[in-house]
């Protein structure tokens, strides 16, 4: 007998599911996947709680996290995406739209309106999408990649200075952790807030107005990012505070310049007057640091190196702002991703990409820092070249500055004996070449811990 009714009626009806049984389905996959969701930060506290409460006193001990939190933080996220996709095909089912790609992609965005109503947060449609596709998916696959590699000994994988969000300091300091936390493949690096928003939204915030209207905002008052640093700090969890626009820089730099001197007081048990307000800095201490640093008025660029901050930036973003700096700014982009202006204030410099936001590609990072050019060399010149580095001075942005920031000048940052062995070879020689041509530069041969675990010669 020949089937008839529409193509709906028919899939209905050789699944046995109404519409509204699709829909009950849907939801209760959704509940599923928030409750996974939570059971991961659950397990993932717990390892941490229980490794403390076998090594009282060890923070800043290399101490293993317990061996089923490895395998359960992905396997986790990889069930709650599930669940998303399944909760998504049932609700395109119960709503007569079979389609399996829109059906997963509503799950991320009611998985993440679920964890954002959980965790009472500001609500974001932008950033709870981000979060659930670009969090969820690279966590899920690189974590399970990396476990079950790590386990055969087919390659390595390390994760330097792990920032934990702001929310958690109070949880944090209970649990007594600190930077440094954990071992040469995966550590606490500090507390991680935000000061302002980001150019292309027109939310970071400015001294004075867009080309276009408006100055930005402030997405956290001053004085809870003040409390923040000072309780931060005192407990050996130093902050990164990411900040954009040049407002937001310069009431940060407030914020320190009133609590480092308090900090350096109380450590020193002095109160005289007359002394520097540079927080003495060593490498049993990491120092705080500002994030990306993009935009700022030239008054207050020297003011990093005075106060020992670290200037966390991505050369590899200017390439990609500068038609919009222009457009936004206008003659004040001058002061835009002011590389040289920080370096000679004093300010150490530690380069990053921002990744996913930008290829993590280090050379493609060290052209931008050396020749302020597309790799397809425009504007000519380059944009802005009196804030342009020398390739040597970007190597080190890209090696012993974050060596620096992270506190382990002992150990990483430069090829010394005595040091880690965590080097590459590479195709050219990019201090010899022309600078223009770094960007095709290729790694021949990588070392980790000693070992290659990667060879294309």
């Amino acid at each position: 007998m020949a089937s008839t009714g529409t193509a709906w009626e028919r899939i209905t009806a050789r699944g046995g599911v109404t519409p509204r049984r699709a829909r009950t389905y849907g939801l209760v996959f959704f509940g599923a996947g928030l409750l996974i969701y939570l059971l991961f930060a659950r397990v993932a506290v717990a390892g941490y709680t229980s490794t403390f409460v076998l090594h009282p006193g060890g923070a800043t001990q290399a101490i293993p996290v317990p061996d089923l939190v490895l395998p359960t933080a992905p396997a986790l996220y990889a069930m709650t995406l599930i669940c998303a996709f399944l909760g998504g095909w049932q609700l395109a089912r119960g709503f007569r739209r079979v389609n399996l790609v829109l059906g997963f992609i509503a799950g991320l965005f009611v998985l993440a309106f679920l964890a954002w109503a959980s965790q009472g947060r500001s609500f974001n449609l932008t950033g709870m999408f981000s979060s659930a596709l670009l969090r969820a998916v690279p966590i899920a696959l690189a974590g399970l990649s990396g476990v079950i590699c790590e386990r055969c000994a087919v390659i390595n994988i390390g994760i330097e200075g792990m920032m934990l969000g702001g929310a958690l300091l109070g949880e944090a300091i209970a649990l007594g952790l600190r930077s440094g936390f954990g071992d040469d493949r995966l550590r606490i690096g500090g507390v991680k807030y935000f000061a302002d928003g980001s150019l292309g939204a027109r939310t970071a915030w400015m001294l004075e107005p867009y080309l276009d209207g408006g100055v930005g905002l402030s997405v956290a008052p001053m004085a809870e990012l003040a409390n923040a640093i000072e309780r931060g700090g005192a407990a050996g969890l130093p902050v990164g505070i990411h900040a954009i626009g040049d407002r937001a820089v310069r009431e940060l730099l407030d914020v320190f310049s009133e609590v480092l001197p308090k900090a350096a007081r109380s450590e020193t048990g002095s109160g005289t007057s007359g002394q520097s307000t540079r927080l003495p800095i060593h490498q049993a201490t990491v120092p705080h640091r500002i994030e990306h640093v993009q935009h700022s008025h030239p008054d207050d660029l020297r003011r990093l190196g005075d106060l020992g901050l670290v200037a966390s930036v991505q050369p590899i973003h200017l390439v990609d702002d500068m038609g919009l700096v222009e457009r936004a700014l206008g003659e004040r982009g001058r002061w835009a991703y002011a590389f040289r202006t920080l370096l000679d204030g004093g300010a150490v410099l530690a380069m990053g990409s921002d990744c996913p936001v930008a290829s993590p590609n280090p050379f493609w990072g060290i052209h931008a820092a050396v020749t302020r050019q597309r790799r397809d060399g425009a504007p000519a010149g380059g944009w802005y070249p009196e804030e342009r580095l020398t390739v040597a001075e970007a190597v080190a942005g890209y090696t012993w500055g974050p060596a620096y920031a992270s506190g382990q000048l002992d150990q990483l940052g430069s090829i010394t004996p005595g040091k880690l062995a965590d080097l590459v070879v590479l195709d050219r020689d990019i201090f010899a070449i022309a600078p223009g041509e770094i960007a095709q530069t290729q790694v021949a041969i990588t070392v980790f811990d000693g070992e290659i675990v990667y060879d294309n010669r």
